[in-house]
């Protein structure tokens, strides 16, 4: 238990240091308080309140007078550029949906309680949806109040990555694949299951990011990868996906070279996939081409981190090179690695075999020495 809160009967209450007058006291947290951590984060931002009122700290000065879905509204055509509609327009049930529990007030006048009854009402609603809508909806507002200077969705429990069945392609439905594929889609599907990319990567990767002589694509991340941790990552590439980037690369600036006549003309600058339709119903069609199960380019995220656990590589190079934020993410691909509790158990009999030898060795030199 937590020193500075405590759970009483159903609620979780915490104390509260008033540094000025130097004493403390309980105070009950509110209902939506379910766990050990949602508590001491509670009660971590409500004594930062405290102090910064007790002993004049400077508040924020983000645009709290501001009008909070004037500040949704600005994030959401920010967004519009690279987001396809379905996704804008869920952003907006989003923001209507807290609306019609917040009304238009100023950002400023919201505290963390509303937050939290909020999340809590969102959370019983039998039509809110899977755990990862309800995911994506409070890291939005979370990201619409800390941009307008008063971040009261901090301290809510976001619900965790979900933890779905993996659907991953075997190496013999994937020959399938490319082989009921045009060249075209072929050369994409090659490219997203060996190098892990996602879908907004993708469409943004340009060939200048293929260092063909290092072995490596550089990519800048996106979605949960673009934090702190993997603003940008480094992925190898293995000589069957290098052999085909480069073939493509010759077929392509040969083609642009006979239609500019410039000898010199390269692609380095050029979108490697610069046709953006529907990839879903392309990878669609050719699992029906190849009798493939029907797979999603999504699946073959999942296929690159699967077959490098099946390989043997930790989880942590796992998450590096797929630029997961959290090792929990990682983690889904535990069970596809290969066993290695016999070899741990080898291992440490081994240590133990050794370091008693060694001691053997060292009193039967002792005895030598005194006799």
């Amino acid at each position: 238990m937590g020193r500075n809160v405590q759970k009483r009967g159903l609620k979780w209450s915490a104390i509260l240091w008033d540094r000025a007058r130097k004493k403390q006291r309980w105070i009950t947290l509110p209902a939506s308080i379910k766990s050990l951590r949602e508590a001491e984060s509670c009660q971590r931002s409500m004594q930062d309140d405290l102090d910064r009122s007790n002993l004049g700290l400077p508040k924020s000065d983000g645009k709290s007078t501001a009008n909070w879905n004037e500040i949704a509204n600005e994030l959401i055509a920010e967004r519009e550029a690279r987001a396809t509609p379905e996704w804008v327009e869920t952003l907006k049930r989003f923001v209507g949906r807290f609306q019609d529990f917040a009304g238009k007030i100023p950002a400023a006048v919201l505290t963390p309680a509303a937050a939290r009854d909020y999340a809590h009402l969102r959370a019983l609603d039998a039509e809110a949806g899977a755990p990862s809508t309800l995911r994506k909806e409070l890291t939005f507002l979370r990201a619409v109040f800390k941009r307008a200077g008063n971040d009261i969705f901090r301290d809510v429990a976001i619900p965790s990555e979900p933890k779905g069945k993996i659907s991953f392609l075997t190496e013999l439905q994937f020959e399938k694949l490319l082989a009921a594929a045009p060249p075209e889609r072929a050369f994409r599907w090659r490219v997203m299951a060996f190098t892990g990319l996602r879908l907004v990567e993708a469409w943004k990767v340009r060939w200048r990011d293929f260092d063909l002589e290092a072995r490596r694509l550089l990519i800048e991340s996106a979605q949960k990868g673009k934090g702190t941790r993997h603003p940008f990552r480094r992925v190898p590439l293995c000589p069957m996906l290098l052999e085909a980037l480069r073939q493509r690369r010759a077929e392509l600036e040969a083609c642009k070279r006979a239609e500019t006549g410039d000898p010199h003309a390269e692609v380095a600058d050029d979108l490697v996939f610069p046709c953006q339709c529907n990839w879903r119903r392309d990878m669609l069609e050719d699992c029906a081409s190849g009798a493939v199960p029907a797979h999603t380019p999504s699946d073959l995220r999942d296929t690159y981190c699967s077959w490098l656990a099946q390989a043997g590589v930790s989880l942590h190079q796992i998450r590096d090179l797929a630029g997961h934020e959290s090792i929990t993410t990682t983690e889904r691909y535990a069970h596809l690695c290969p066993d290695q509790d016999a070899g741990a158990a080898a291992a440490l009999e081994q240590k133990y075999c050794k370091g008693k030898a060694d001691l053997e060795k060292e009193a039967r030199k002792k005895i030598i020495e005194i006799a």
